[in-house]
């Protein structure tokens, strides 16, 4: 690693995100002009190529936009890193453990669900994830809370955790070794297991449709086909922890059960010109509609419910946005992520890349969401 490059990527975020970046406010309130000084010797000083991306991603997370990111050569699991086999829950500034694998360590150490972390290698649980969420900012607090929570007990493998659990009013201290396995097998985190993509069943007159990504073109044919061979009298689309995907799957469902036009999300973006500039022609911002049109091959109009939480991000938000103006729905949730952008990449040294968002998201009232989250309840 040289001088040179470590400069060339951090000023490539710099710049790009001074430039292209669409909430320019943002960039004033927080100084990116000059924010940049403050990690040129940290990157200057950084000895390997993690520690170097750990600086960028330091710096970009200041943005706290779920969509704009730096993201390192290993993409989302640092080499060899991992975690005890323990699941956790984040809610209102707890931290519950909600699953545990079978390993000999986790018996050993009587690790159990319904335990709470108090703290993490001797620091108060909430500053020690403070200081994930500036590695991997998602654009709010719930989002952070979902997404970042399998990051919490994440680090080198051959290192062991140390746990203050509290139990029944009593507390004891644990050292856990970063076995990540359960009777043997690889355990999974429900934050990662997007395997299927969606699952489908019917049960009484309900058709229940959980879907983690819109990236399966089956998805609207199965959807379709399960209304048509079935009697539904309601649908359920569960989108907790759903990661987003194709605008245009998620659109395809909704066209299948409306009978009118149903106004979508909004996107709020800059058309710049230095031609025009030089020319008298300021630079104009403008705004495109999503309109969705019917297409309901299945004559279906009755009751929809969805469910969703702060994992709900990106398409999987567009599509509850889309659906709280449908007539005859119903939703069960908080705040969704807050996230949204369809970002351009970059490439940076050593094997990342930089995301930057291209647009403002809007709900279909016209009112910024991206950083806070929106709930249909609350229109």
């Amino acid at each position: 690693m040289n001088s040179e490059e470590k400069l060339r990527g951090l000023y490539t975020v710099w710049s790009e995100i001074k430039h292209y970046y669409p909430y320019q406010e943002k960039l004033e309130r927080i100084d990116w002009e000059h924010l940049v000084d403050q990690f040129v010797e940290p990157v200057l000083n950084a000895q390997t190529i993690q520690d170097y991306y750990f600086e960028l991603m330091k710096f970009i997370s200041i943005l706290n936009d779920g969509h704009t990111n730096v993201m390192p050569p290993w993409r989302y699991i640092v080499p060899g890193y991992s975690k005890p086999a323990i699941e956790v829950d984040i809610r209102d500034n707890t931290f519950r453990i909600i699953r545990v694998g079978n390993n000999e360590d986790l018996l050993l150490n009587d690790i159990q669900v319904n335990d709470f972390i108090i703290s993490v290698d001797d620091i108060e649980v909430n500053e020690y994830f403070n200081g994930i969420n500036q590695l991997y900012a998602r654009g709010s607090k719930q989002a952070n809370d979902i997404i970042n929570a399998y990051y919490l007990l994440s680090g080198p493998k051959e290192k062991n955790i140390k746990l203050g659990i509290l139990r029944d009013g009593k507390e004891k201290s644990v050292s856990l070794k970063r076995n990540c396995t359960s009777n043997g097998q690889f355990f999974m985190d429900s934050i990662l297991d997007v395997n299927p993509s969606y699952i489908i069943s019917v049960s009484d007159g309900m058709l229940n449709v959980a879907i983690k990504m819109f990236n399966d073109e089956n998805l609207v044919n199965d959807f379709v086909a399960a209304i048509k061979e079935n009697r539904i009298n309601e649908i359920h689309f569960d989108l907790r922890n759903n990661r987003g995907g194709r605008d245009d799957l998620a659109y395809r469902l909704i066209e299948q059960i409306i009978r009118e036009p149903l106004n979508g999300v909004k996107y709020k973006y800059l058309v710049s010109s230095k031609a025009l500039s030089n020319w008298g022609t300021p630079d104009e911002w403008k705004v495109f509609d999503r309109l969705i049109q019917p297409n309901n091959t299945t004559n279906f109009t009755g009751k929809v419910t969805v469910s969703y939480d702060g994992g709900t991000g990106s398409t999987g938000e567009d599509f509850v946005i889309a659906l709280s103006n449908r007539p005859n729905t119903y939703f069960n949730g908080t705040l969704t992520a807050g996230s949204a952008g369809n970002p351009y990449s970059v490439a940076l040294p050593y094997g990342g890349q930089l995301r930057v968002s291209t647009f403002i998201g809007l709900d279909s009232n016209g009112n910024e969401y991206v950083g806070k989250g929106f709930n249909p309840n609350n229109k």
